[in-house]
């Protein structure tokens, strides 16, 4: 019997996945770039896609290009990208519940999205940057308007919003806390302190001079802010894993045949499916 109730649940669980991915493959088919951007486009566009699944998009100006590719970049990542707006702005648990809310807690703290706010007001970011910004939010919600929506929309029972601007630049912020290995190591650090010796510390420092004042004692961080830090980051990580940034080293031109030194780059990032990169 117990053989017997273990077949039909895995029949059980193939059928819905064959069913639910049948209606997953006939949601995503496309009305095409050039009809649902028929109103705002200049000139036609040309979307392909290679034998990896990789789109390619050809357009005759920028502003045509970005506005393609958001349309394009939705209708594979829409759910993602959406996931991604609701982690900066500290609103994830309005989908996942109570799970995410210490991770919504963390990031409101942290300020991302009034940063963002700030960023595109520096006069760094050009007003061709922002048009090319606004460009892909008009692929982006084109999709949104003429398409039907993933599947993860329904099962949760939400539309997404429209984006704005600071959705863009506070995914960055994202990014910035997640390669900032500081972010954990300093409060690591603070914690050993309060545990370990100071000769076992100094072991820690690696005999750098640099790291002569590491461990001041006005920095240590307490066990209750430790505990709320952590809850936050761990709570991320039950919808995104937290991400390591590169790595980078110096060769001296004397170690080199053509006597210039080599700068090297070691790019890695955490896994995930799909990918944090499009």
């Amino acid at each position: 019997m117990k053989i017997l109730m273990n077949i039909i649940v895995v029949v059980g669980v193939i059928c819905l996945f064959t069913i639910s991915g049948y209606f997953q493959l006939k949601k995503t088919d496309l009305h095409g770039v050039n009809t649902a951007l028929s109103d705002s486009l200049t000139k036609d566009v040309n979307v392909y896609y290679d034998q990896f699944g990789i789109p390619h998009i050809e357009a005759q100006s920028k502003v045509d290009l970005y506005k393609a590719f958001g349309y394009v970049m939705a209708s594979q990542r829409l759910f993602q990208m959406d996931v991604f707006r609701r982690l900066t702005s500290g609103r994830l648990s309005e989908i996942f519940g109570a799970k995410t809310i210490e991770a919504d807690t963390l990031i409101r703290k942290l300020q991302l999205k009034d940063a963002a706010k700030k960023q595109l007001e520096n006069p760094k970011l050009t007003e061709e940057v922002k048009q090319l910004m606004k460009s892909f939010l008009v692929g982006v919600h084109a999709y949104i308007e003429n398409e039907n929506l993933p599947i993860e929309f329904d099962i949760l029972g939400y539309k997404p919003e429209k984006f704005e601007l600071e959705d863009i630049v506070a995914i960055s912020g994202y990014m910035a806390l997640s390669f900032n290995e500081g972010f954990s190591g300093d409060i690591l650090y603070s914690h050993l302190m309060e545990s370990l010796p100071a000769e076992k510390l100094e072991l820690l420092r690696g005999g750098e001079a640099v790291d002569a004042d590491y461990f001041p004692e006005q920095k240590v961080v307490k066990s209750k802010v430790l505990e709320k830090v952590y809850a936050g980051i761990e709570s991320i990580e039950k919808v995104f894993p937290i991400f390591h940034g590169s790595n980078s080293w110096v060769l001296s031109g004397v170690r080199t045949k053509s006597g210039k030194p080599i700068l090297a780059n070691d790019p890695h990032i955490a896994t995930s499916n799909p990918h944090i990169f499009y």
